[in-house]
């Protein structure tokens, strides 16, 4: 029998899981926080901090019950695959608007927007758990995340240092906040290391947060260059080296997916851990399933 369970989170619980100053929180831009609060000022963290804690909610019974269903489920498709996890996942609900109603992780917590919830059921709840356990998973084993990464043709090395004109429009993804990867593709020819950043396509002041975030992100890849030990974004005359996906070669052929829909490698493999559980394997799940069994078959 799996040793993996879900709770439902208190508010208290889940706004100290919100709060708490991780690797998220950390590396989180200014900018990023005035765009949550749709701020046209500076947002101090004290003020983001007392944003996140008034976003979480109680949960309805209704909620539970369909959570309690999904949940069982997952941990059922689990023991089938003999995958076990020793971890009590806390279930977070929240109005949805820290994370323009997106479901995410932190620490081992699950966070899930009520709209979300609201639309999910049935076997695509257990797949959107799957792809959340995926990440908890991932930061607690880094192991296992290595190995996965480098199946996946991306090495794990130091947190990337970008540039001002960067720092300005990269967004962090509270599920692998650190940039801290790359993956070698060529470049016209030549060998080039590169990591896949999210990007607001301009200036957050004219982004309206409000509507659909995602309609205004890109994911472009950066050249990155090391000296001295620290990874750096390559700049020519001081504008940091971005490239389009259809700049390079060499990529799409190792991850396995298609340019509509390449992401981070860890979206990357946190969706394809959820088609394993299920039951949908093509070649990329079925290496996931070896890796996954060597560090968390059941005993």
């Amino acid at each position: 029998m799996s040793s993996l369970t879900f709770t439902f989170a208190s508010m208290k619980e889940g706004q100290e899981i919100l709060v708490q100053r991780d690797d998220y929180l950390r590396v989180m831009r200014p900018f990023e926080r005035s765009l949550k609060m749709q701020a046209n000022t500076y947002v101090p963290e004290s003020a983001f901090g007392a944003f996140l804690k008034a976003s979480v909610m109680p949960w309805t019974q209704e909620e539970m019950e369909k959570l309690k269903k999904g949940s069982s489920d997952l941990i059922k498709r689990l023991d089938q695959l003999e995958i076990d996890f020793h971890e009590n996942i806390l279930l977070v609900k929240t109005d949805g608007r820290e994370e323009w109603n997106s479901a995410y992780t932190r620490a081992n917590g699950i966070i899930l927007p009520e709209k979300k919830l609201k639309n999910y059921g049935g076997e695509k709840l257990v797949r959107l758990l799957a792809h959340e356990l995926f990440h908890i998973i991932s930061r607690k084993r880094p192991a296992l995340r290595e190995q996965l990464y480098k199946m996946l043709g991306f090495t794990i090395i130091s947190e990337i240092s970008f540039p001002k004109l960067l720092e300005s429009r990269i967004l962090t993804n509270p599920d692998a906040p650190l940039y801290d990867n790359y993956i070698e593709v060529f470049v016209e020819g030549a060998k080039a290391q590169v990591v896949p950043i999210v990007l607001l396509k301009e200036s957050y002041e004219n982004i309206n947060a409000k509507e659909d975030i995602f309609h205004s992100i890109a994911m472009k890849l950066a050249v990155l260059e090391e000296q001295q030990g620290e990874w750096k974004v390559q700049c020519r005359e001081e504008n940091p080296l971005i490239l389009n996906l259809e700049d390079v070669s060499g990529l799409l052929e190792q991850v396995g997916e298609d340019m509509e829909r390449f992401n981070q490698v860890e979206e990357i493999l946190a969706e394809n851990f959820a088609l394993l559980v299920g039951g949908l394997k093509n070649v990329t799940t079925s290496q996931i399933f070896e890796k996954m069994r060597s560090f968390l078959t059941i005993q």
